[in-house]
């Protein structure tokens, strides 16, 4: 093989893989001066992942000259391209904040990535970043690219396989994948060759955190975002529990975005089982939980409109009933307040006045609903809630649209800034 390109996760399976790379030269692809290591930064990792790869990784790069790509996107629009944050065989810092960073996007529009479905985080944020660098940097080269997924990844492998296979880019499949390894291998193309260290090696999770630590003697971790939904598992839940404690900050930035979430949706907590919140409340992160707080307190606060209109889809031949289709959301600013405490007395004021339906739930949060949604689809619902001002008016195809779609009386608006 000419040349090489490993992306880079930062995290367990990756950097086994490279790690066996430069201290076994038999294992290697290629010489090591024709491999790209490349990491798409979502800007959102733990802390300590920064830390062991600038303490443990770097050095290795720096001392055998190997070309270290770093690359995040540059905006919200694919029109706003990616930005390179270092090219360079010297690499002497990991630029793990990235450019526009996925928490950004996410506390605009105040929703977390979705527990469920497909993991389009990591499409956005990283493979669609790193097939950008590759398609300028590699169009005509002829190039082996490798990802490590391990054994016990089989639903992580199957996400990423589906992300990139409109670019014919193969993954690093591990020894019990050998069907999707296959299947894989039918999108090679004349430049680019698929190939997987992790099955050849016959290496699964287990093996990979072993060998890391027999060279580094640091016990590597999941590389993850501070707020990912998928880190929440049984097996992992004491270890995320730790690194939570750990990192009071970005817990406390991520139970924010949480509550952001939740105020435009009371359906949308970050884990599937419990919220955030709960999980942090449980483990006495009492650190986190202060700055949380703080934030709450310091942050001016806002009456957010929040508008859904539920599409509706033709039953089956079994069963006729309308299934839900597209469901549509507009979120307005409709005032502004120096504190908590001044918008929720606005938005019970005004919700008497209009009579609207005041709830407030499990998680402290107060809504006022002026459209219940009715059962069956297609359906509207209507409601104002009280929350830090972070979210930026938005709907998907601008407000004119949405307003003909709603079609229904327009509510007076009687807030008043405080």
């Amino acid at each position: 093989m000419q040349n090489a390109v490993l992306s880079y996760g930062l995290g367990v399976d990756s950097t086994a893989i490279l790690l066996r790379w430069i201290y076994e030269p038999s294992t290697r692809p290629c010489p090591l001066d024709r491999i790209t290591v490349i990491t798409a930064m979502t800007g959102d990792e733990f802390a300590d992942t920064n830390r062991d790869v600038t303490n443990h990784i770097l050095p290795l790069l720096r001392k055998h000259g190997i070309r270290y790509v770093q690359v995040a996107r540059h905006g919200a629009k694919e029109a706003d391209g990616i930005t390179v944050l270092s090219d360079t065989t010297s690499p002497e810092s990991l630029y793990i904040e990235g450019d526009y960073k996925l928490s950004d996007e996410l506390a605009s529009s105040g929703v977390l990535p979705s527990f469920s479905g497909a993991h389009v985080c990591s499409q956005k944020f990283k493979a669609w970043v790193l097939e950008k660098w590759l398609d300028e940097h590699y169009d005509e080269t002829e190039y082996g690219h490798a990802f490590g997924y391990s054994a016990d990844e089989p639903s992580r492998v199957a996400k990423s396989e589906e992300a990139f296979r409109v670019r014919n880019v193969a993954f690093g499949f591990s020894a019990d994948e050998m069907g999707r390894v296959d299947r894989a291998r039918e999108y090679d193309t004349s430049q680019r060759h698929g190939f997987y260290p992790l099955v050849a090696w016959g290496w699964d999770r287990q093996t990979c955190i072993d060998y890391i630590l027999e060279i580094t003697g640091v016990m590597w971790s999941k590389s993850t975002c501070h707020f990912c939904p998928f880190s929440h598992t049984k097996h992992n839940l004491v270890i995320l529990q730790t690194r939570h404690i750990e990192h009071p900050a970005q817990t406390a930035e991520a139970l924010m975005l949480e509550r952001m979430s939740l105020s435009l949706n009371p359906r949308g907590q970050l884990y599937r089982s419990e919220t955030l919140m709960e999980m942090t409340t449980r483990a006495c992160n009492i650190e986190a939980l202060s700055l949380f707080q703080q934030a709450l307190e310091s942050n001016s606060w806002a009456i957010y409109r929040i508008r859904r209109i539920y599409g509706a889809k033709a039953g089956t031949e079994n069963d006729d009933t309308p299934k839900k289709g597209t469901v549509q959301r507009a979120v307005e600013t409709v005032s502004r307040h120096a504190a908590e405490q001044d918008a929720i007395g606005s938005l019970i004021e005004t919700s008497s006045k209009s009579g609207w339906d005041i709830h407030q739930s499990q998680h402290g949060i107060t809504y006022a609903y002026a459209i219940r949604r009715a059962e069956g689809y297609p359906a509207r619902e209507e409601y104002f809630v009280a929350a830090p001002e972070r979210v930026k008016d938005k709907t998907r195809y601008g407000i004119d649209y949405f307003n003909a779609k709603w079609n229904t009386e327009q509510y007076a608006l009687e807030f008043s800034a405080a």
